[in-house]
């Protein structure tokens, strides 16, 4: 029997429940999360509806971005995180390294001339955008930085920025570059492995989810299968290649680079998806992973007779059988570009409660959208 995960598929990137507010959805469409660093903000001049104020907060969270930096508050703060993106920032980000009485102490400070609140109150809601210059003041606790860090940030600044009049090409390309660098730099701990335990296979890839598409590294084993994410290694994932139920090849971004792996027999939800370079760099890995475990790769769901079968019967809800159908068709819920498709059923959107056994409750399914209402036709308005 399929078994239906809606709280996995309608499942939030937010952290509900915990401290810590920070998403991959905060962030600008494609835009991927570097580096996440303990900060002071000092004596910085936020504006925020039309106030000026001179703030200082001490032991917050300061993640860089490839399109911007993104400040969250201290923990028990309910102040909104603040985002700023490169293109808005005015001149080049300055980087200080001093010497002081507790030793080397690293500022980093720039102005921008706009900047967005998100998550006032701890609420989500639209998000609001302040047009006012304001200065900007971080000094990066328990960090050894060196010109590493400014360079990568004067990079970004330059993809972002309109007055070096870089191509939208050009500008992708710094970044490429700059996240290609960053994943070289990845370093996979030996110690994560067991006794006598090998490694396969070790490539470049991204762990994908809605709206969302995280670098990393993938390591496969012969006995588990790791992926340590580009931005933090402590958020590393690691599955046992004998808890695997399947792995699908997929279609990533309309390529066939992708390859969907389940850990629970007749689950719906995957547990990762992964999308390599290229389709030969994923074959490469369904090979190695077939070597370990042949019986995984490309095991479907069921036969569609079956399942239909199931339904028919009333074995299987119709969410669970839409949905089959939908994996059958190379969709996914990781996926934003083929994600799954569920027929519009309900005709009254008035009532505040729905009484399903009225048939005007749901819409006429022999005709097609455009068709329901009376002053639309389903006949051909012209030649094309």
């Amino acid at each position: 029997m399929l078994v239906s995960q809606n709280a996995a598929f309608h499942k939030s990137h937010f952290r509900y429940g915990s401290k810590e507010r920070f998403s991959l959805l905060l962030l600008e469409p494609g835009e991927t999360f570097f580096k996440d660093y303990a900060v002071n903000l000092n004596g910085s001049e936020l504006r925020q509806k039309s106030d000026t104020l001179l703030v200082e907060w001490k032991n917050c969270r300061l993640r860089v971005c490839s399109k911007s930096v993104v400040f969250e508050p201290p923990v028990n703060d309910l102040s909104p995180l603040i985002k700023v993106l490169f293109r808005d920032l005015i001149g080049v980000p300055q980087c200080i390294i001093s010497k002081e009485n507790d030793g080397t102490v690293v500022r980093w400070f720039f102005i921008s001339k706009k900047h967005t609140l998100m998550l006032e109150n701890g609420v989500v809601k639209p998000f609001s955008s302040v047009m006012e210059n304001c200065r900007w003041e971080f000094v990066l606790l328990f960090n050894s930085l060196n010109d590493v860090f400014h360079s990568q940030i004067t990079k970004l600044w330059q993809a972002s920025t309109e007055s070096t009049r870089l191509t939208v090409s050009d500008q992708n390309h710094i970044r490429e570059a700059i996240i290609d660098s960053a994943l070289a730099m990845i370093n996979f701990d030996k110690k994560w492995l067991e006794r006598d335990e090998n490694i396969l296979m070790e490539e470049n890839c991204k762990s994908i989810g809605p709206l969302t598409a995280r670098p990393g590294l993938i390591v496969l084993t012969d006995r588990n299968l790791f992926f340590v994410p580009i931005n933090d290694s402590s958020e590393l994932q690691k599955f046992e290649i004998a808890s695997i139920k399947r792995a699908l090849r997929r279609r990533y971004a309309l390529q066939s680079t992708g390859v969907e792996i389940y850990c629970q027999d007749r689950s719906l939800v995957s547990d990762i998806y992964l999308a390599f370079a290229s389709q030969e760099t994923r074959e490469l890995f369904m090979n190695k992973l077939a070597s370990e475990k042949k019986s995984i790769c490309d095991k479907n769901l069921g036969e569609l007779n079956s399942v239909t079968q199931k339904w028919m019967k009333r074995e299987i809800s119709n969410f669970d059988y839409i949905f089959y159908l939908n994996l059958a068709a190379d969709r996914s819920i990781n996926d934003i570009h083929q994600y799954p498709v569920f027929p519009w059923i309900i005709s009254d959107y008035e009532s505040s409660q729905l009484d399903l056994s009225n048939p005007d409750t749901y819409r006429d399914l022999t005709k097609p959208i455009r068709c329901l209402k009376p002053q639309s036709t389903c006949q051909p308005q012209g030649e094309i």
